[in-house]
């Protein structure tokens, strides 16, 4: 496993508690959908994805 994989897993499981806690906040719809996208950027980069593909 490369250190871009841990690097990227990591930053999933951690913006998915994110988003998780913000849940009792008073506007999660705001909180959750910002950790959302930076888990989907953290997936596409576990991937092997990178800014020049898209």
């Amino acid at each position: 496993m490369t250190f871009n994989k841990v690097y990227y897993g990591l930053w999933v499981v951690l913006f998915a508690l994110f988003a998780f806690w913000q849940f009792n906040d008073p506007d999660p719809e705001i909180w959750v959908s910002i950790y959302g996208v930076a888990i989907i950027f953290c997936l596409l980069g576990f991937r092997g994805y990178s800014l020049k593909y898209l």
